[in-house]
């Protein structure tokens, strides 16, 4: 029988820790493993992820919040083998330059259709990414400083400090592309390969908050650029009151109910 389900939380401002590797595990062998499902760490100068990790068998979501650094090597990844019914990892306000090898094993979870990452330096993703992750899967890349992208069906760069779309965007197979985020960035015009695109099918394009949408509302343009149909909205979308960030994760209200404190 599967035990009743338990919410693990490591804050290392309140445990006086940085986050290394023997105080995480000291946590987590406070509790039974088997009852914990939901793991949240937060608040860490330098946060280890360690093997004692691949004891959480029934883990289904965990949650990295405001981390100066993270070591989160293959020894502790989530497999397959050990974590059958992982479903969503967080990592919100992470310093890491690249994805780490915990998330990249090749006996990756196959349950863990989700992966979200805001407010983080990450700078690229692997080559091999889709020989590892799953097809179809949802991921979110949101504040980040990535400047290259993979075959998508929806797309969400909302917060990166960009200007142009990339025109290497067009070397990639957009055939799937449906939805695009680009709110709150720098954009003043659309790219010819994606106008390309939304004159095959129909593409939402979430816009507000940028100089393409200020210069559109000003000459009216935004007024008749959106439509509505019986699959949901095509053109583009200027409206920025419908949500309070630009974030599709909600940061706004994370930071509200857990404050990220300035880590030394």
């Amino acid at each position: 029988m599967k035990p009743g389900r338990s919410f693990l939380e490591f804050n290392c401002i309140q445990e006086n820790t940085a986050g290394k590797a023997d105080e995480i595990e000291r946590l987590l062998q406070r509790v039974n493993a088997n009852y914990i499902e939901h793991l949240m760490i937060r608040h860490c100068l330098h946060l280890q992820v360690q093997p004692y990790l691949k004891n959480l068998k029934y883990l289904l979501a965990m949650k990295i919040f405001n981390v100066s650094t993270l070591e989160w090597g293959e020894d502790a990844a989530l497999t397959n083998s050990h974590h059958p019914t992982m479903q969503i990892v967080y990592l919100v306000e992470v310093n890491m330059v690249e994805l780490p090898q915990g998330l990249l094993a090749a006996d990756y979870p196959q349950t863990l259709h989700q992966v979200m990452i805001s407010r983080a330096n990450l700078t690229f993703l692997p080559d091999n990414l889709d020989t590892i992750w799953l097809k179809g899967m949802f991921l979110l890349l949101e504040e980040c400083r990535l400047t290259e992208f993979p075959e998508l069906p929806l797309l969400i760069l909302n917060g990166n400090p960009i200007q142009p779309l990339l025109s290497n965007l067009s070397d990639n197979s957009l055939s799937l592309l449906g939805w695009i985020q680009i709110r709150s960035t720098k954009i003043s015009v659309l790219p010819d390969w994606l106008n390309a695109v939304a004159s095959l099918y129909p593409v939402y394009i979430v816009t507000g908050n940028t100089p393409l949408c200020d210069r559109m509302i000003a000459t009216g343009e935004a007024a008749h650029s959106l439509t509505f149909g019986p699959f949901g909205p095509t053109g583009i979308d200027c409206c920025t009151s419908w949500m309070e960030s630009s974030n599709a994760f909600p940061i706004d209200f994370e930071e509200e109910r857990n404050p990220s404190y300035v880590l030394a």
